[in-house]
């Protein structure tokens, strides 16, 4: 409880300052006109001083998401017929198609490293549940599948099936299913993205023409 000793220097202040230091503490928020109206008849100066933080805070959210923000990248060259090089970081891979359309079936096809990235993406999750409770460091298995739709053609209906290598009881069952929905992929797959296509004239080379497709995210590992 505070009580206000009018006859005391810098009281005001005083009472201001502790209700600040109180509203800190509990975490809560003074919302409700209630909560507003008791706090700007007990202090209009703390009532402003909590409304001057509560707006700070705001706008330094908003610029720590600013300075967040993450780009990545990956770069894409043509080799040849249906091949294509894959460029991240220091990191190289390729993809193909199978002979039936035209390749050598030398890699993986575009949409299977979609599901490899997801699959990928999941599997990073359950094992960090697994590892964080000391159940198990490795042996986890994740599979997907997903159905080719059309009309716009398109992949849907994936399930991503994870086996963990040890038993799990219901309430763990259930905790590693929530880990594994943090998936930075699945998040992304909930949320449709906004994708823009770029085009960009005058290769030198058009064996070496490049595509780069850049994309932004500020939550969570992959």
């Amino acid at each position: 409880m505070f009580r206000m000793e009018r006859k005391l220097p810098q009281a005001d202040l005083g009472l201001a300052v502790a209700l600040v230091n109180a509203w800190v503490a509990s975490e809560d928020e003074p919302s409700t006109s209630e909560s507003r109206a008791w706090l700007k008849t007990i202090s209009p100066l703390g009532l402003r001083m909590i409304d001057a933080a509560r707006t700070q805070g705001s706008s330094d959210a908003e610029g720590d998401k600013s300075e967040r923000r993450i780009l990545m990248e990956v770069t894409i060259k043509h080799l040849g017929q249906t091949k294509f090089e894959i460029h991240a970081r220091q990191h190289v891979i390729q993809s193909d198609q199978p002979v039936e359309n035209g390749g050598n079936d030398a890699s993986m096809t575009p949409p299977e490293l979609f599901l490899a990235s997801l699959g990928s993406c999941a599997a990073y999750y359950a094992t960090q549940f697994l590892l964080h409770r000391k159940l198990a460091d490795q042996g986890l298995e994740v599979s997907v599948t997903a159905e080719k739709l059309k009309v716009p053609s398109r992949l849907g209906n994936f399930v991503v099936q994870v086996k963990s290598p040890v038993p799990l009881t219901p309430d763990q069952t259930a905790s590693m299913e929530r880990s594994v929905h943090q998936c930075l992929i699945h998040q992304t797959l909930l949320r449709a993205p906004r994708v823009q296509i770029k085009i960009e004239n005058g290769a030198s080379d058009p064996q070496s023409l490049e595509i780069r497709e850049v994309h932004s995210n500020a939550r969570g590992k992959s």
